[in-house]
């Protein structure tokens, strides 16, 4: 019986008999993997890159649908042609994404994990707050890469002053969205169905926790509730908000474990801890 490679040993090879099939002529483009966000679910998405132009040249790809494919019995190296194929042969038919003007496309991310020494990030509270490179957004998700010190240095980013310019990005290229969380997000479930809770996201439901990082549109809700209300970021997609005097802090603190807890996904899950919000934002 053929042993069969663990997702993450299939992805790396998935990569690099990809780049080890680019031909000479194509010497300028670069084979990249990215996690991408469809639908509020992350993916790994592979694309080729012009190097010279900055613009994707081919369709993304996903190595999840490409595992399937190598689990029902194709071999690993017919699973590495067909995407080799898909990615240098649809050139023409590829929507190129100007990549050129990056310092309106750089919005923040809040992570509880250690960040790469690699990466730009600045601390927040008891996070880090990372910068997300947007290339594409359309009806496929969004496609997106983190901003290293390289990146930075390249297109003369002056990190003094860029999570203010990527705050002011977010608010344009991925709209606030505040909703109950009934209507927002019907699966989490919260102590009593006749608690008033409220999501903080954006529009795309992506990274969208961010959003507690912006002080005009805490105030803005603040200014709404007439009251101090109380932050949970169980995951990065969004903020979870309730009104101050409707729970206890211990009771609260509890919550936000329990639903921390439910986040599978260790790339999505955020922080467990507990924030209030009383004209400016602090960890309780």
């Amino acid at each position: 019986m053929m042993h069969l490679l663990k997702y993450d040993d299939f992805k790396t090879a998935l990569l690099n008999g990809i780049k080890n099939s680019l031909p000479v002529e194509y010497g300028n483009y670069s084979v990249e993997l990215h996690r991408i966000t469809k639908d509020n679910q992350t993916f790994d998405g592979i694309c080729m890159l012009d190097k010279n132009e900055h613009t994707a040249v081919s369709p993304v790809v996903y190595a999840e649908e490409l595992y399937n494919s190598y689990i029902d019995g194709t071999s690993l190296d017919k699973v590495i042609k067909t995407a080799t194929n898909l990615l240098f042969g649809n050139f023409e038919t590829a929507t190129d994404m100007d990549l050129d003007n990056i310092k309106e496309n750089v919005v923040p991310v809040l992570t509880a994990q250690k960040p790469n020494e690699n990466t730009i990030h600045i601390p927040f509270l008891d996070m880090e707050i990372l910068f997300r490179w947007i290339i594409k957004r359309d009806e496929n998700g969004v496609f997106g890469t983190m901003i290293t010190n390289e990146v930075a240095k390249a297109f003369a980013l002056d990190t003094d002053n860029i999570l203010e310019k990527a705050k002011d990005n977010m608010r344009k290229i991925m709209p606030v969205s505040v909703m109950p969380l009934k209507t927002a997000i019907p699966e989490y479930k919260f102590s009593s169905d006749d608690i008033p809770v409220f999501v903080l996201s954006n529009k795309y439901s992506i990274d969208g926790a961010a959003y507690i990082l912006d002080e005009i549109v805490l105030q803005q809700l603040h200014d709404i509730f007439k009251k101090d209300f109380y932050i949970l970021l169980p995951c990065v997609h969004e903020a979870l908000i309730i009104l101050k005097g409707v729970m206890s802090e211990n009771t609260l603190k509890q919550a936000a474990e329990n639903i921390a807890q439910s986040i599978t996904n260790p790339e999505e899950k955020l922080t467990s801890s507990l924030y209030k919000y009383n004209g400016s934002i602090s960890l309780i």
